[in-house]
């Protein structure tokens, strides 16, 4: 049966490494969803849509609870979806593998904007790290630039 909405974005924290200028600037308080307080929330949007998209003003990979987010996600029966600019990937992306991912949308336009300096070898590391996680899930990765 079809649900209501394609996708349904949470932000589960409004922390983020990167100063992209594209990027809205909010003065909130950083901050870290609890997992319990995620629970309850995708519980409530489960019957709405399949995919949980971690992502709005934050940078998801910084939540220090990410593997344990996205089993919350698959014990409710959905997949994730995930935008991120990707730099921690290379450290994390063992917590991710066998994840119910379905997408990542990786941000490699903010590599080069604003105060954002990487190098292309840590670019080249992202890049196979993102390969690495899709191997590991089977999830479609979007490379924006």
């Amino acid at each position: 049966m079809k649900k209501q909405f394609r996708q349904i974005y949470v932000e589960i924290t409004n922390v983020c490494n990167f100063d992209c200028s594209f990027c809205a600037k909010h003065h909130r308080q950083y901050q870290y969803m609890e997992p319990e307080l995620f629970r309850n929330i995708v519980q409530q949007i489960a019957p709405y849509t399949d995919l949980v998209y971690l992502h709005v003003m934050g940078e998801p990979l910084m939540h220090p609870d990410i593997g344990y987010l996205m089993d919350i996600v698959s014990e409710e029966g959905l997949q994730v979806g995930l935008t991120t600019n990707g730099i921690l990937l290379p450290n994390i992306r063992e917590q991710l593998y066998g994840k119910n991912i379905k997408r990542i949308n990786l941000s490699l336009h903010s590599y080069y904007d604003g105060n954002n300096r990487v190098s292309s070898d840590t670019c080249g590391e992202v890049l196979d790290a993102a390969d690495d996680v899709r191997n590991h899930t089977g999830a479609t990765v979007f490379y924006r630039l």
